[in-house]
């Protein structure tokens, strides 16, 4: 799905871009990676922190779409629309790491509602995913 199909399903609507506000999302978004950073150890909490990371990505994508002139519509779905909004705005940058990201929200549904498990070696590669997405909008949007 493109941006125009999200606009034309009303999943995202047109704003005005705000460098203000992208900056202050990203540095939530920023915030909460720094969290999970210091609260790797001991272990035993790797689905808290894997539930803080997906919102430190998402928090990073409305960044890049308060940017580019985009707001998700808030209503069912809107987590979707972000990762799918910030994927067409990203083009093809960092489409491995993007890949790995987008699957999280799924996984962060199965710890919310489920009874998902996240390992240490998927926090950690999340980690590193996360930093990379969040180092190239903050690159955007500065």
């Amino acid at each position: 799905m493109n941006l125009q199909e999200l606009l034309n399903n009303r999943r995202i609507k047109k704003i005005d871009a705000s460098a203000d506000i992208a900056k202050a999302k990203l540095k939530q978004a920023y915030k909460s990676y720094k969290f999970v950073q210091l609260h790797l150890r001991p272990p035993g909490f790797e689905e808290q922190l894997y539930s803080q990371l997906y919102d430190s990505a998402r928090l990073a994508g409305e960044a890049l779409l308060a940017f580019n002139g985009y707001k998700v519509m808030n209503k069912k779905g809107a987590h979707e629309a972000t990762f799918v909004a910030t994927k067409n705005l990203l083009a093809e940058k960092i489409k491995e790491e993007f890949g790995r990201i987008s699957k999280m929200r799924r996984k962060r549904n199965d710890i919310e509602y489920d009874i998902g498990v996240i390992s240490e070696s998927e926090l950690k590669q999340s980690i590193k995913d996360i930093k990379i997405l969040l180092d190239h909008i903050n690159k955007k949007i500065i």
